[in-house]
């Protein structure tokens, strides 16, 4: 059996469009399958492990529903963030069907963007290991991200996106990118740098005035921006990039070269690797703690811990 986890309001809609595309050629080659509405990501995550428990209490039966190929996700990077608490360590593999506005994950792992030949690749593919990015701050139980964890800078640009009233009608134009455009040019204006101390394995380093620390998995995320270029979701490492003693202006320069990958040889960008990071920041009396964004969703706030954890997460690819 497959299962889809499918949020059909991704892309404005677009997530039911391609369900019911995807729906159609299931049916038509008679395949066994269960489809997971996200109503919302607490409810989608727990039918989704509700069914796994499920399938593994049949495992020695004979019956269709026993075997769980692959859970396949029709909607966004936040609807696959959702479901990995789920997945890691369950030995199932995540398969991709992008249809959000971003489709970062789906990006970084060459997933095709044409809805049936995903499908195919889901059906066909091959299950990967490949590292996942845990996230610790003290307050919560540990927490899977896939992609990246932005701290900071461009973690202040996704939260005001999703605050703004400009969001959902950049995503009905089809220009769902000028939504970041406004609030990075909004932050810019705002946004303050402090302090921060980021630990590699356990060697601090201090930047007077950080702007941003993003820890990669994967080489791009923020629809195609490198910020990480050398990044691998298969060395047991995390790429780390801190943007730091720089003006405004030098930093809305800085964005250009994001989408080569250039932005390393930038005498205000430092790049890191390492399997544990941790992040502090100087605290400012009136002003609220970093905000952390893992997959693009919000996560976490500094002081936190992330580290590397190999062979947690199969990827169909």
């Amino acid at each position: 059996m497959w299962i889809f986890v499918v949020n059909e309001r991704a892309g404005s809609g677009r997530g039911n469009t391609i369900w019911k595309l995807v729906e159609a050629e299931l049916q038509r080659r008679s395949l066994p399958y269960q489809a997971v509405i996200a109503a919302s990501a607490e409810t989608a995550c727990e039918e989704v492990r509700n069914l796994l428990a499920r399938s593994q209490n049949r495992a020695n039966s004979n019956d269709s529903l026993s075997e769980v190929r692959a859970v396949t996700v029709i909607g966004g990077d936040g609807t696959v963030h959702s479901i990995l608490p789920a997945l890691q360590g369950s030995g199932v593999p995540l398969g991709l069907i992008p249809s959000g506005s971003g489709n970062d994950t789906a990006c970084a792992f060459d997933i095709p963007k044409q809805p049936l030949a995903a499908l195919e690749r889901v059906l066909q593919g091959e299950a990967m290991p490949i590292d996942i990015i845990m996230l610790g701050d003290g307050s919560n139980l540990p927490r899977p991200i896939l992609t990246a964890l932005a701290v900071g800078f461009d973690a202040a640009i996704a939260s005001a996106v999703n605050r703004s009233s400009y969001k959902k009608l950049c995503n009905k134009l089809g220009v769902g990118s000028l939504a970041y455009v406004i609030a990075l040019f909004h932050m810019l204006l705002t946004y303050r740098p402090r302090q921060m101390t980021v630990t590699i394995d356990g060697t601090p380093h201090v930047y007077k005035r950080g702007w941003m620390a993003a820890i990669c998995n994967v080489p791009a995320y923020g629809g195609g921006l490198r910020i990480c270029p050398e990044a691998s979701p298969s060395d047991g490492l995390l790429d780390i990039c801190i943007v730091h003693t720089c003006t405004p202006l030098q930093l809305l320069r800085l964005f250009p070269t994001l989408l080569t990958g250039k932005h390393v040889r930038l005498p205000f960008v430092t790049m890191l690797r390492g399997q544990r990071v941790s992040v502090t920041a100087e605290s400012v009396e009136g002003a609220a703690p970093i905000s952390a964004f893992g997959d693009g969703e919000p996560t976490s706030e500094v002081p936190l811990e992330v580290e590397a954890v190999s062979n947690r997460l199969l990827l169909v690819r």
